[in-house]
């Protein structure tokens, strides 16, 4: 019997502590039950966290400890770049742009927030180019200089100025075999005596009988093979330019030859013409050299012509020339000089 008691009081011994463990489980499970999580509204500060990037309006930037809002990007830039805010972790250094735009290091804030510096942009505008300016006749090559010449020169054709001219066609030397010099130099000196004359036309008439190349449209049709030499220099603010033309024989009005292309001159009808009945020859019969032929214009900045020189030389040579009761071969050198100054 005793040792049924003891074996009962065992096992009741045992129940006793499996009861106590079942309701310490039991309530440190009602106590978890209890403690319900609420979600944090702090952020998570971690070395490797990194918010989701986005394209802000605007972003706090610690600016040697202070706090400042980014720029945004101009839209018309050439370039842009989004920019992403990140958190940072005690200890992060930052390499930002403070107020006066210098880049500073500065040590950011737990929890803080930046905006990565964007680069400096670009106008469309402020790299758009120049228009280059317009060469001046001394930086022209000889082309560009020719054209310049004829579009000034035609330019008074168009715009009528006032205009002064003065004239002086003389005779050289002459000689004629069979008769003195001078007798026959006093014969040609009738029409070619040298002396000026002066002529002069108002503002808004016609110049086509006095402005360089004569009884045609055009003042000036220079090509760049009728001209052998050229000078550009300056007279105050003005431009002074000098074209050197090629010698001609014979030259005929127009622009087929560089003499008819910008001189006022005689062919050799115009010149049995100007002499009349005292010499008696035939167009065919006489050669008219023509030489050290320049034309000067002396130019305004904006391209007007303030005043024209021609000059140029000529050896007529007229075989079987009849003056009188005589049959000669006369030469003849003859300068001939125009200046005219004009008034706009």
């Amino acid at each position: 019997m005793k040792s049924i008691k003891s074996i009962k009081s065992m096992k009741s011994l045992h129940k006793s502590i499996l009861a106590i463990l079942l309701a310490l489980v039991f309530a440190v499970g009602l106590t978890a039950c209890g403690a319900k999580v609420e979600p944090s509204t702090e952020p998570t500060t971690s070395s490797k966290a990194t918010t989701t990037q986005e394209t802000p309006t605007s972003a706090e930037i610690p600016v040697n400890g202070a706090l400042e809002p980014s720029t945004t990007a101009d839209p018309s830039a050439t370039t842009s770049e989004t920019a992403s805010t990140e958190s940072t972790t005690e200890g992060t250094t930052v390499v930002v742009t403070d107020a006066n735009g210098k880049e500073v290091t500065t040590v950011a804030v737990p929890g803080t927030t930046f905006a990565p510096t964007r680069p400096t942009t670009t106008s469309l505008a402020a790299t758009k180019p120049t228009k280059p300016s317009a060469k001046t006749p001394d930086a022209m090559n000889k082309t560009e200089l020719v054209e310049y010449f004829n579009k000034v020169a035609n330019a008074v054709r168009t715009g009528k100025p006032a205009m002064t001219c003065v004239s002086v066609n003389e005779i050289v030397e002459t000689e004629a075999k069979g008769l003195p010099t001078s007798l026959v130099t006093s014969i040609v000196n009738q029409f070619m005596d040298g002396k000026p004359v002066t002529t002069t036309v108002g503002k808004g008439a016609d110049n086509w009988e006095l402005f360089l190349a004569k009884e045609v449209s055009f003042a000036s049709k220079l090509r760049v093979d009728d001209v052998t030499g050229t000078n550009v220099s300056k007279s105050g603010s003005n431009w002074v330019i000098t074209l050197s033309v090629k010698n001609q024989t014979n030259p005929t009005t127009g622009d087929n030859n560089a003499y008819g292309r910008v001189f006022d001159f005689l062919t050799p009808q115009g010149l049995l013409d100007e002499l009349g009945s005292t010499v008696k020859n035939s167009p065919e019969n006489i050669t008219l050299n023509y030489n050290s032929g320049k034309v000067t214009l002396t130019v305004t900045p904006d391209g007007k012509v303030l005043k024209s020189v021609s000059d140029f030389k000529c050896d007529a040579f007229a075989p079987q020339s009849k003056v009188a009761v005589f049959t000669l071969d006369i030469t003849a050198h003859q300068h001939s000089h125009v200046e005219c100054n004009l008034t706009w």
